[in-house]
């Protein structure tokens, strides 16, 4: 999972902008870039607990992969 956030871009604040700005337009109420965001949602609301040890192993790889 390391290599696999190394290998990633960042996203440039014009497309988390236009992501927001269409978010808005929409109504929606959580605006979310992450590409696996309905999936995440759905295991938020049928597993809550497996969903925060999910999350927290995430940031924990983040973590070590801008250090690294």
């Amino acid at each position: 999972m390391t290599e696999q956030l190394k290998k990633q871009k960042m996203m440039s604040p014009q497309q988390l902008a236009k992501i927001t700005i269409n978010g808005i337009h929409k109504n929606k109420p959580i605006i979310c870039p992450m590409s696996m965001r309905r999936t995440m949602d759905i295991i938020f609301t049928l597993f809550p607990s497996v969903h925060r040890k999910l999350m927290r192993f995430v940031c924990q790889v983040s973590r070590k992969a801008r250090m690294n």
